[in-house]
């Protein structure tokens, strides 16, 4: 039985990063095509996709 359950882990936790990712890269085009309409300059592009590729990678070890 415990062992089991340690391999329902990974999946687990595989299916949540996946989906996080993909809903992240569904998204992300359409991000900087609104900020160009809304008039951002190059330097905030970089800042916005910056943040957005980050901050999986910070919030990772929580």
């Amino acid at each position: 039985m415990r062992r089991r359950e340690n391999t329902r882990t990974p999946r687990t936790l595989y299916a949540a990063v996946f989906f996080s990712y993909f809903s992240f890269g569904t998204y992300q085009p359409y991000i900087i095509v609104y900020a160009v309409e809304m008039g951002a300059r190059y330097d905030e592009l970089g800042i916005v996709t910056s943040v957005g590729n980050a901050s999986p990678a910070i919030f990772q070890p929580l």
